[in-house]
């Protein structure tokens, strides 16, 4: 891994750090794995529900227990099961996303040509969702995106890095150069894409 896809990588996990027992304006997050649920942050108590990998939640709370482990209370919209659900997760289980403008990303304005070859890879991917087709058409990416969808919005990335960190798993970085917003870093975990930052 470059030193700047280290440093990207840094941006973005600092993107979504915490802070220690404050409670906050609520926050759109999204599930990237699916956790248990639990009415006190604490470990070893008896699960009250589950989230479920790519539920959207609210974050209203966060909090650091006596171990130092760090939660977030939430607000499930619709958890699995398809029972509405709050609780406290394992800070580890969710990303914040509404710090992402309508959780979508444009990259530099594209050119006629490239307009013309996002609407040719859409005509044979009619099946893909209907706002991952509008993000396309727009030159945008989104949340949940496949790596197919993002190289359709924005073409070949300029790199790709797989790696591994503590407390985040395995992940692929794909990194896209600009001539306006200098170099975007996408983060993909499990094919989907979870986020993204900018380095100016």
């Amino acid at each position: 891994m470059t030193l700047k896809t280290a440093v990207l990588v840094s941006l973005f996990i600092l993107a979504f750090a915490y802070s220690p027992d404050f409670a906050a304006d609520r926050k759109t997050a999204l599930a990237i794995e699916t956790a248990p649920v639990f009415d006190e942050p604490l470990t070893g108590l008896l699960a009250r529900g589950f989230i479920g990998k790519r539920d959207t939640c609210e974050v209203d709370s966060t909090k650091v227990d006596s171990a130092g482990a760090a939660w977030f209370h939430v607000r499930i919209s619709q958890g699995l099961g398809g029972k509405k659900n709050e609780g406290w997760v394992g800070a580890g289980a969710v990303r914040y996303v509404s710090d992402i403008p309508e959780n979508f990303a444009s990259r530099d304005a594209a050119g006629d040509a490239d307009r013309k070859r996002r609407l040719e890879i859409l005509k044979s991917h009619q099946e893909w969702p209907r706002r991952v087709i509008g993000a396309v058409r727009n030159g945008k990416i989104c949340l949940d995106m496949t790596e197919e969808q993002v190289v359709a919005a924005w073409g070949v990335p300029a790199e790709r890095h797989k790696s591994y960190m503590v407390g985040v798993g395995n992940y692929l970085v794909l990194l896209f150069k600009g001539s306006d917003k200098g170099t975007l870093g996408v983060m993909m975990q499990d094919g989907r894409v979870v986020g993204w930052t900018t380095d100016e």
